[in-house]
């Protein structure tokens, strides 16, 4: 399943429109703009690495995009959204297996302290269209919205 959504992803990717604006994984503040056009809180920090992170919430809850594969933690390649919820008892691996295999979009998993955990990798974001990345941020709402309502959180 993981081979297919890679395929999915990198397909729809080779796919992107060049016109207008576009949002780069190398200019968080672009990704920040693109967020901000679309509705979303989005407010561009840095972790303690000192890597961009973008702080956002969409489906009722926060989240964080990550950026990854920097060169001295600028010109950065890939992005992942990211989020974790404590649950009043951990999800079985049974749960996280079944949602990983019938889900495109989002990643899940048990983190080490038991909270469920989901995540969207996006490797090579670079002149994405703005329509493009409303499409992954629309992807990445529904998934999130899903995956609270599969935890019950």
């Amino acid at each position: 399943m993981r081979i297919v959504r890679l395929f999915l992803f990198f397909t729809a990717m080779a796919c992107l429109s060049a016109k207008g604006d576009t949002i780069s994984s190398t200019d968080p503040s672009s990704v920040v703009t693109a967020l901000q056009d679309l509705g979303y809180r989005a407010k561009l920090e840095t972790n303690d690495e000192g890597r961009p992170v973008i702080r956002s919430a969409a489906a009722g809850s926060s989240f964080s995009i990550y950026f990854y594969a920097c060169n001295n933690d600028k010109n950065c390649k890939d992005i992942m959204f990211f989020t974790w919820f404590e649950t009043e008892t951990p999800l079985s691996l049974e749960a996280i297996n079944s949602w990983n295999a019938n889900k495109l979009t989002g990643k899940a998993y048990i983190d080490d302290d038991g909270d469920a955990t989901i995540e969207f990798l996006l490797a090579g974001v670079q002149d994405v269209s703005e329509l493009d990345f409303k499409q992954i941020m629309y992807r990445w709402d529904q998934a999130l919205g899903e995956f609270i309502d599969f935890i019950d959180w």
